[in-house]
């Protein structure tokens, strides 16, 4: 069994295809709901878009794992994959998925996506390093 990335951040311009979802009714949530009650479920939220991007592909070598880049920002969740066939059925596995676990749990999304010239880095706190 191996993982796979679809993806690659780099801090110079590429073409990729990107993913973008927003919660819909999230300002309308914070309002109506205990900010304790929103965490709980939030967290469900980011652990199925975790588990979203990471695609089983079933070939004669056995099942590979492919990956697509993602994060959350607030109610916004980026799916991002590199420009080539594989990658992109990888995006869209991974963005069906999410849309419909994300409606099982309650937390409903709208989206699009693009392919373009972007730079993907995913900023990590080096203060533990």
């Amino acid at each position: 069994m191996s993982t796979v990335p679809v993806h690659h951040d780099s801090l110079e311009p590429q073409q990729a295809h990107i993913a973008f979802f927003d919660v819909l009714g999230f300002q309308s949530r914070l309002q109506q709901h205990p900010l304790t009650e929103i965490l709980g479920s939030y967290r469900s939220l980011a652990a199925t878009k975790t588990h979203s991007g990471t695609i089983p592909i079933l070939s004669p070598r056995g099942v590979a794992y492919y990956q697509v880049g993602s994060t959350i920002f607030s109610d916004t969740i980026l799916f991002w994959c590199d420009a080539d066939w594989g990658a992109v059925q990888s995006l869209l596995s991974a963005s069906a998925y999410l849309i419909a676990a994300a409606i099982d749990i309650g937390w409903p999304l709208r989206g699009g996506l693009a392919y373009g010239e972007c730079v993907l880095v995913i900023f990590q706190d080096l203060s533990t390093t």
